[in-house]
């Protein structure tokens, strides 16, 4: 578990006084929201679960593992044992691992409609440098059309999980969407650690099992690329394995898969971003720069040139300012030039 520095070391664990100064007393390993307290303890097994999936330790002895066996886990709770909570609280949790540091938050919840408060904490988190893996839901629905809050924020450093089975197949009760939800993770028949005892385990499913799957593979990548932002983690992870079932149904058509996402070289890597097609410079890393103010006129183009085996499948993010009281208006063609 994560530990708290302001709360460890001399017996600051268990004074009962609010060493950092942070609001909460003895908060070690993480918060409860509800109570306000430094007590995250899961009183429903779900959490526990799903932590499981992510980090439990190999070698250990117990019957499975998680996919990152040296993470540190943060432990936040804000869902009662009755299935809800605040969003309000919500809010809280992520505002508290954001400002301790914490690049990867995993979401295994959601409900409710859209909140700007929630929205507002997510985009800090991604200005943080944050990546939040978001459930896509378990509503067998189209998010396209009926929005699942969290995870259909139009935020950058979401990724929204789907749920698959053994025979890659979408879960019965997974929800998908061609425009809002990333990719699939296994989510059905999970076996992992509950919380019932320090031997108890159970099979579990749902887009809360395949997101910590998710989760615990960008852990895998912060480890091996220790400076890789938010952005470059959401490619890897989404460069993954096409299944039938996920095409028309996500937005990559991939299922997770972990060496894939460890081992993939980004394909805008050796390309270049130009304005006005006048000339390509050399090969590098995909950087782009303006050549002074836009003059506004028609037909100024922009393009991505690749030289790689395959077409482009990554994020690409532009920033367009306007001077003050000018409007311009933006219309992007995406296709592919040539490809041998």
């Amino acid at each position: 578990m994560w530990r708290n520095p302001g709360e460890s070391g001399g017996g600051k664990e268990t004074n009962g006084i609010d060493d950092d100064g942070n609001g909460y007393i003895d908060d070690v390993h993480g918060i409860n929201a509800i109570t306000g307290s430094g007590e995250p303890m899961d009183d429903d097994g779900h959490g526990s679960h799903c932590a499981g999936t992510i980090g439990a330790v190999a070698n250990g002895g117990g019957p499975h593992v998680g996919v990152a066996w040296n993470v540190r886990l943060m432990g936040l709770k804000f869902i009662g044992s009755d299935g809800y909570g605040l969003t309000s609280d919500a809010i809280t949790c992520i505002d508290y691992a954001v400002a301790r540091g914490s690049k990867i938050l995993s979401n295994s919840w959601g409900g409710g409609g859209y909140s700007q408060g929630l929205y507002d904490s997510i985009e800090a988190a991604r200005d943080a440098g944050a990546l939040f893996v978001a459930a896509a839901g378990n509503d067998l629905s189209d998010n396209d059309v009926w929005e699942n809050y969290p995870s259909n924020y139009d935020l950058e450093n979401i990724i929204a999980v789907a749920a698959l089975d053994r025979n890659d197949q979408l879960a019965w009760f997974s929800n998908y969407g061609a425009n809002t939800v990333d990719l699939g993770a296994p989510g059905v028949d999970i076996y992992s650690c509950t919380a019932a005892s320090d031997t108890s385990y159970d099979f579990y499913d749902g887009t809360s099992m395949a997101t910590p799957h998710v989760a615990g593979t960008a852990a895998l990548l912060k480890a091996a690329y220790p400076n890789a932002n938010y952005i470059e983690m959401k490619q890897r992870l989404m460069a993954g394995r096409q299944v039938s079932s996920l095409v028309g149904n996500s937005v990559t058509g991939d299922a997770l898969n972990a060496h894939v996402a460890l081992t993939h070289v980004s394909r805008f890597a050796n390309g270049s971003f130009e304005d006005g097609l006048n000339f390509w410079t050399s090969e590098g890393n995909l950087t782009y720069s303006s050549r002074g103010a836009y003059p506004g006129t028609d037909g100024e183009r922009c393009a991505v040139f690749n030289n790689g085996q395959k077409p482009p499948n990554g994020v690409l993010t532009q920033h367009f300012t306007t001077y003050p009281g000018e409007n311009f208006t933006l219309d992007f063609n995406v296709g592919v030039l040539a490809f041998n």
